[in-house]
């Protein structure tokens, strides 16, 4: 990207023939060339990242301790807005960059320690309540910031919030698998 508009400036210097001879033209424009170079790396190289960080889970988690350990380094890099429930994980994670929270996370949880077998389907209920929570406050989270440059899902049983911010944002999305489905 940096090249390409490089290649751009270039060729597109606007000088004036007249009152500069060819030779000082040529390095004129290299002088030029090289000091729109180095505006553009200095964006690139220091320009902080916006990620939408989504945590499904409100209560204390291993997940959410593992990513604790991650974004104590990471949040002087990046620009993290979390997206997580009320509840503790909010009040963690408040530390290390802007909280949006919703009343519910629309989740699907069929893996080997929580199947969905007998009575337990009746839990889908509830996520599908949590489905105009979610929706709503990813709208919310996209009117405040209106430039997200990746989204990473903390959980995989977080999917469906992680698919419709994909929708939302359109931008990369990371998932990370803790739980085997």
């Amino acid at each position: 990207e940096i090249l390409i508009k490089l290649n751009y400036f270039y060729k597109n210097i606007i000088y004036d023939t007249q009152s500069i001879n060819i030779y000082d033209r040529k390095k004129l424009k290299k002088i030029f060339f090289l000091e729109y170079f180095f505006i553009l790396l200095q964006d690139a190289l220091f320009k902080q990242h916006k990620i939408l960080f989504i945590q499904p889970i409100k209560s204390f988690s291993g997940s959410l301790k593992s990513s604790e350990e991650y974004i104590k380094n990471l949040y002087v890099k990046y620009s993290f807005i979390f997206f997580t429930q009320h509840g503790f994980s909010s009040k963690i994670l408040r530390k290390y960059g802007k909280i949006f929270t919703s009343y519910g996370i629309s989740k699907f949880d069929n893996t080997e320690n929580s199947r969905y077998l007998r009575l337990r389907w009746l839990l889908l209920i509830r996520e599908i309540i949590y489905l105009p929570f979610t929706i709503f406050n990813l709208l919310l989270v996209k009117s405040k910031e209106k430039e997200i440059d990746l989204i990473h899902l903390n959980e995989i049983t977080g999917l469906p919030t992680a698919i419709i911010a994909k929708l939302i944002f359109k931008k990369p999305l990371i998932v990370h698998v803790r739980s085997l489905n």
